[in-house]
């Protein structure tokens, strides 16, 4: 008995852990995502300035 609640104990801890970890990764992932949207947008904005200076 004592064998079997160690075992299931411990995947348990096994699959928290994991979930815990894709949470995280899923999160980072986010952000980094958003980071370089926001990084396209901002390269789009200086090229549109440019292209106005040029067109003056």
């Amino acid at each position: 008995w004592i064998l079997i609640t160690v075992i299931v104990v411990s995947l348990v801890g096994i699959i928290a852990i994991l979930i815990i970890v894709a949470i995280v990764h899923n999160k980072i992932m986010k952000k980094e995502q958003y980071k370089s949207e926001r990084r396209e947008e901002r390269r789009r904005e200086m090229d549109e300035l440019n292209d106005d200076e040029v067109s003056n």
